[in-house]
Order: structure tokens, then sequence, then C-alpha cells
């Protein structure tokens, strides 16, 4: 017997299959993009809609305050210790909460309001920063303190990701997910670096505690335009919490979620497929800067414009989702834009070490990335049941990101031992390898995931 969700929908089947598509006649591939790009399911009708336009300011100001805050913790640590083993323990702080929270966020937003999380969320982000600002002010530099705030801020953005892609569903109708979910990643991915610039100006020009002034008010901002998002009436399956019925230990509801995700074959494939990709990812991404001054000879300012350049691809490549129908074929997709595409991209950075071709492979590396997570969170948000979204999103988190540490080890030491280039050679050959083993994976390669429009206007 194939496995059945909760919600009823047969995941050996493809998704929506009840859903007609037929071509009345031929256009060409441009006609059709323009048309749907200014029709009434265009990203400015997303926008028109009262609650996901605030909930689209919310998340960008939220990852703003993100960008403010990471590059203002990494430079105090680093300008008040000179240390590379004070910035490791930032590091390893906010990777090690980031892990142990991801299971239990997925419970709590599994169990809770998920607009009052997300409102929560950032309270508690804007109150540790302005507490360690107090901090700074008042005692000066204490490692522990920045230490301890990282853990914080790491444990509030673990739930605020996951809480705000389960309350999607709520505003929108099922049909302009991957169009909204594209729009929330590309908006974020570009606010993201913005905050990331404003953090540098404002520790150049106004100091350093500066930066986390301005995190708080971001943080601030997202919690009031989301207090003022009124959604429709919660129904099942469009982003409600968990009947209390349904509700067990924590223990109990967090194995719900692995019984799940292990249950249902075509879903597993991402989690698997993104535990060998990101490994594979993390060793380029984390050593750019190595690349950037040993390959190329350049600068910091080469550094910023190649970071900048794959922040612009993935902005593109969340958009371009729903304009490709890429949920058609959301297997197949997933497998050849993150795993091949960001392979051969690597590929070529170990193989030519040319500025151009940098530029050209970190826009491809960055669109392919963000093609594909947007795929994912999609695939999530359509295949799998309101009440254990929150859940298997953690799950997945987990198991994806767990090997990242031993990913930067690896990485350092290839470096050490083989030198920069080659080490992007290997890690791109790899990656690709990888992604064609994933490709005989019949239950990944052929899944479906299609978007079945909703009746009604949006958000009803």
């Amino acid at each position: 017997m194939r496995p059945v969700p909760h919600d009823g929908v047969d995941l050996g089947q493809p998704l929506g299959a009840g859903y007609s598509w037929r071509p009345s006649r031929r256009r060409s591939h441009w006609v059709e993009w323009m048309a749907s790009a200014l029709g009434p399911h265009s990203y400015v009708a997303l926008l028109g809609e009262p609650s996901f336009f605030r909930l689209f300011l919310a998340g960008a100001a939220s990852a703003g305050g993100v960008g403010v805050t990471s590059v203002c913790l990494v430079w105090i640590v680093y300008a008040s210790t000179y240390s590379a083993w004070a910035i490791a323990a930032l590091g390893i702080a906010t990777a090690v909460s980031g892990l142990a929270s991801s299971l239990i966020s997925g419970v709590m937003v599994d169990r809770y309001d998920r607009q009052r999380l997300m409102v929560m969320s950032d309270t508690g982000r804007a109150v540790v920063l302005i507490a360690l600002a107090l901090s700074f002010i008042a005692l000066g530099f204490e490692l522990w303190a920045f230490v301890v705030a990282s853990v914080l801020l790491a444990f509030f953005t673990a739930i605020f990701q996951p809480a705000e892609a389960t309350f999607l569903p709520r505003l929108i109708p099922r049909g302009r997910i991957a169009d909204a979910n594209g729009l929330l990643t590309s908006s974020q991915l570009i606010t993201g670096l913005a905050g990331t610039l404003l953090g540098g100006a404002l520790i150049v020009t106004v100091g350093v505690a500066s930066g986390l002034w301005a995190a708080t008010i971001t943080f601030a901002l997202s919690a009031v335009l989301i207090q003022a998002i009124v959604p429709p009436s919660p129904s099942a399956g469009r982003g409600s919490p968990a009947p209390m019925s349904e509700r067990g230990s924590v223990i109990v509801e967090v194995r719900r979620g692995f019984e799940w995700l292990f249950a249902h074959r075509p879903i597993l494939g991402f989690t698997l497929s993104s535990m060998a990709f990101n490994f594979l990812a993390a060793i380029p991404i984390t050593f750019l800067v190595f690349y950037t001054t040993v390959a190329l000879q350049g600068s910091a300012f080469l550094f910023a414009l190649l970071t900048a350049l794959g922040a612009l691809g993935g902005a593109l490549g969340a958009l371009a989702v729903g304009r490709l129908s890429a949920l058609r074929h959301a297997g197949a997709s997933w497998i050849v834009s993150y795993g091949l595409a960001g392979g051969l991209s690597v590929v070529a950075l170990g193989v030519y070490h040319a500025v151009p071709v940098a530029a050209a492979a970190l826009f491809v590396l960055g669109f392919t990335q963000s093609y594909a997570a947007t795929i994912w969170s999609s695939v999530v948000l359509i295949g799998v049941p309101a009440s254990l979204q929150g859940r298997v999103m953690g799950v997945d988190s987990l198991l994806s990101i767990v090997l990242l540490p031993g990913a930067v080890v690896l990485g350092a030491l290839l470096i050490r031992l083989v030198g920069t280039q080659e080490t992007y050679l290997l890690s791109g050959v790899a990656w690709a390898a990888s992604a064609l083993a994933f490709l005989a994976w019949k239950d990944l390669r052929t899944f479906r995931c299609e978007e079945t429009p909703s009746p009604g206007s949006m958000g009803q």
C-alpha cells in the first residue's frame, strides 16, 4: 500500500493529479512568461493583498536585522580580541544552538499559533540585542555575553523561520505558494545583504554598537507588522496548528515528525540529498574568502562583489520557481539545480581562475541554491499535512545541516594539504557526482508537486 499522509494526499501519485492542464495553443515561452507576470496572478497581485504584503515587509525587515546583527557581532568580537578562537566560539555557539533548536522549534510551530510565535521571536531578538548593547556600553567587551547572545538569537531565528513558512498558507491560495515563497525568499536575500552592508557602514561611520541598535529597530518593526496581520479564520490544512487532541509529549511529537518523513520516500529523498549537497556546498561557500585572495589574487572589494552576485542570483532563483513551473517536476528540478548545476559551478571555479568566470559561477550558484530552497519549502507546504509541517521542517533542518561542522573541518584540511583551487575542484566534482547518484533514485527523480488552484479570491 502506498503511504498516504494525514490529509489524504497520495504521495505515490503526482500531487494535484486532479489538476487538469491543457495547452490551448502554442505560444512562445516569453509570451507566456509576460502574460503570467502581468496577469491577475502576477507578483503585483500577491503584493496587493494586505496580509501578505505585511508578511512580506516583516520578513524583509527581519532578514535585514539578521544581516546587520551577523556582521556586527563578528566584527565586535574580532576587533576586541583579534582571536580566531573567539570567532570560532561565536560560530560554534550559533551552529550548536541552531541544531539543538531545530526539533523543539518544529514542535512549537505545530503546537501554537504561528503568528504569535513570529511576534515572540522578533521581540525576543530585539530584547537580546538591547541587553547586549547596554552590556557592551556599560561593562565593555565580554566574550561570554556575545556567545550567550548568539545562542539566544539562533534559538529565536530557528522558531521564526518555520513559523513564517507554515503561516503562509493561511494568507494565500494553495495555487500561489511557489510565487509567494519566491517573493519572500528573494526579498529576504536582498535585505539580508543590504543589512550586512548597512552594519559595516554603521560600524565605520557611527560606532561598533550602532549596528546592534539598528538591528533592534528592524526586529521591532517586523514584530509590529506581523501583529497587524489579520488572517482568515484557520481551517483544516491551511496553516493551523495541530488540534489539542493530537498533541502528546515533546518526544512523542518529534517522533511523529520522524515517522512521517521516513514513511514518505519522495519527501525523504529531498532531506537525504540535501545532507550530501549541503555538506559539499559548505566547503566552497565557507572558504570563498580564501579563493578570492589566493586563487584570484583579489581584495576585500572583490570578495564583497562575489558575495553580492551570489545574493543577486539567489533573489532571481527564488522568483523563477513559479515562473518556470518547477513544481511539476519538483524532484528532478531539485537534483539538477542544487546538485548538478551547483556542483558544476564549483568545478568551474576550480578549473578557471579568472574573475569573470568566478562572477558567473557565483551568480549561478546563488541562483540554483535559492531555486532549490524555494522548491523544497513549497513541497512542504503543499505535500505535508499542516499539523505536521513544523516538525517535518525541524527534522529536515536537523538532518540536512548536522554534517556541516565536519565539512568545514574537511575543507580546512584539504586547503592545507592540496591547496585552495584543488579543494574547490574536488568538492565540485564530488557534488556533481552525488547529484548523478541521486538521479538514480526514482521516487525522488519522478516526484511531482502540482499546486491545485483554490476557488475564490486570495486568502479566502
